[in-house]
């Protein structure tokens, strides 16, 4: 809960930032790659999570990237940031919420739908249509089946 909590300021804060220099669809981009990165690469993915790894030395890789042309000045500050407060392990968080308020500025929020079955695109378009309508917001639906449902569809993460 409390690292929930952190990663939702420190989300905030990026974003307010980010989108006052202009930057914002970049840095969302640049985060997207580089947790990718720590996804794809198990060396990275741990280097990021590892407590024992020295904030200094996550630091340094961080500004190598940067260096590598990987990511621009903003982003790597920010990192660097997260690095030396031993809070890089956040990354993903950060990035789904800072992804929320962008979405949230234009409109526009993505539902989770649970079905029992696939759902076909036109059913999937209609489905976007319908919780549109009801939020009044345009709504991105992300469809995961489970056949323990009975029927009908569970439609989350709409506020």
């Amino acid at each position: 809960m409390r690292t929930q909590v952190a990663a939702r300021r420190y989300a905030t804060a990026l974003y307010e930032e980010a989108r006052a220099a202009g930057s914002l669809s970049s840095v969302i981009e640049k985060l997207d790659s580089v947790a990718a990165l720590a996804d794809t690469s198990k060396d990275f993915g741990v280097f990021v999570k590892n407590p024992v790894i020295s904030k200094e030395d996550k630091a340094a890789v961080i500004s190598s990237l940067n260096d590598k042309g990987m990511l621009d000045g903003f982003t790597s500050s920010f990192l660097v940031m997260l690095a030396m407060k031993n809070r890089l392990e956040l990354l993903d968080e950060i990035t789904g919420y800072l992804k929320t308020l962008a979405m949230e500025e234009k409109g526009e929020a993505v539902a989770e739908v649970t079905s029992a079955s696939e759902l076909s695109a036109d059913a999937v378009k209609k489905l976007e249509e319908a919780l549109s309508g009801i939020t009044g917001k345009k709504i991105t639906v992300v469809v995961t089946v489970d056949k323990n449902i009975l029927g009908g569809v569970v439609a989350n993460g709409l506020s």
